[in-house]
């Protein structure tokens, strides 16, 4: 049983109100139906807290809202004010805002000034020490069920040595902040658990017609967040969605090839993978899923850091981090199982099982599904018929294939050169 530690993340979010507000980065003739419905335009400050002997805060890029991260100032919670500290911004950024200030001279509570607010903000304290040295898998997540959850939790655990855990909620409504944290926390192998309320909006994705990825701005400042406030000490990082798994085919750890690289910053490449040809899935399951397509279907990387090894500048992105040469591992590879989403992000993905006659299996994840122990997950028994039932299937038309090919003149002539 890991002990559980949840954050509290008190956002600095401009009221209704006020006059002031965030510019979409895109002309509006560029802008998708519903578009300006999912763009965050009020929200300054994710948050705010103390990181090391600075303070940070973490938010979208401020694109028309400089002023208000202008005026914001840090003061002691108590006694007397002065003028207080302001921000500097950096510069060059994606789709990302960070705040630096000198803290002030105070062993006590900070508070953030600002007008354009609606109250005074407390600077959250430096939570780094909780995770020093752990190995932590990190994700943004809405609404996945509690038991993908509890299998992404346990895959990381037992394949690759995981002992923290830290899910940002996106403002999930199937379950509370605490159920979730009882999932993380009944983990074997992890010590450490954290669930990190993050309500804000997504924002607009880039998908067609346009396909301009400038306005999702909650998941890389989940990144951000994680990475400073949290797991800079950590000894590995993982970024991972609860559809993505991690995999060596000699059972070696990520973390500790991460460790091992020449940057402290591993890629990982990913294939896509689908139920099985006639599945019928109710609640789908990871296991379900390890059939790929004959021609690799394009899908995008993620990654392994040593949070204290990347330069303070870089950024941690969702499929690789900006300013850093990244590695790669000989045969690490990640699955993304395309049959496990509750559908809030891209629609349904249930329906595309594969077609045996453009898919193979993906025979390193089946080997691990079928070999897997209960504290990861074992199939249930309806699934490991549907399984067999695929092999049986696979097998015959192996065997129909095996059988035209000797009745050709082209099986003739291999038969004669054998």
């Amino acid at each position: 049983m890991s002990s559980a530690l949840q954050v509290l993340v008190r956002p600095h979010a401009l009221i209704a109100t006020s006059p002031h507000r965030r510019v979409p980065p895109r002309p509006p003739e560029r802008q998708e139906a519903g578009y300006l419905e999912k763009f965050d335009d009020s929200t300054v400050f994710y948050d705010v807290f103390r990181c090391g002997r600075k303070v940070l805060a973490v938010g979208p890029p401020a694109h028309g809202l400089e002023s208000v991260v202008d005026d914001a100032v840090v003061t002691p919670a108590f006694g007397s004010k002065g003028s207080g500290v302001h921000f500097a911004s950096e510069k060059g950024l994606d789709r990302l805002g960070r705040f630096w200030a000198s803290s002030p001279r105070s062993d006590g509570p900070l508070r953030i000034r600002a007008g354009a607010g609606p109250d005074d903000i407390e600077v959250g304290a430096d939570l780094a020490g909780a995770f020093a040295g752990r190995r932590a898998v990190m994700t943004l997540s809405k609404d996945n069920d509690l038991e993908w959850i509890r299998y992404w939790a346990g895959w990381y655990a037992q394949r690759h040595g995981a002992d923290a855990l830290v899910v940002y909620d996106n403002g999930s409504t199937a379950y509370s902040t605490g159920d979730l944290v009882e999932t993380l926390a009944g983990t074997v192998g992890v010590a450490v658990a954290a669930v990190v309320e993050w309500p804000f909006t997504y924002g607009p994705q880039g998908f067609e017609p346009y396909r301009t990825w400038d306005s999702n701005y909650a998941q890389h400042g989940a990144l951000e967040h994680a990475r400073w406030r949290l797991l800079r000490r950590a000894a590995g990082m993982v970024n991972a969605d609860i559809d993505e798994l991690m995999l060596d085919p000699e059972g070696r750890s990520v973390f500790d090839a991460t460790t091992a690289s020449r940057s402290g910053a591993l890629s990982v490449p990913s294939t896509l993978l689908h139920p099985a040809p006639g599945a019928v899935l109710g609640r789908p399951r990871h296991s379900d899923s390890y059939f790929e397509r004959v021609e690799r279907e394009p899908t995008d990387p993620k990654w392994c850091v040593v949070p204290s090894r990347l330069p303070a500048v870089a950024q941690l992105g969702i499929h690789g981090v900006v300013g850093v040469r990244m590695d790669r591992a000989p045969g690490f590879r990640l699955g993304h199982f395309y049959a496990i989403t509750t559908n809030w992000a891209t629609g349904d993905r249930i329906a595309a099982h594969a077609d045996l006659s453009s898919s193979k299996v993906d025979t390193e994840f089946r080997s691990r599904f079928a070999g897997e122990v209960a504290s990861v997950g074992v199939a249930e028994p309806a699934s490991q018929r549907l399984s067999a039932r695929v092999s049986r299937t696979a097998s015959r038309a192996a065997s129909a294939a095996r059988e035209r090919v000797k009745r050709s003149t082209f099986g003739a002539a291999l038969r004669r050169r054998r």
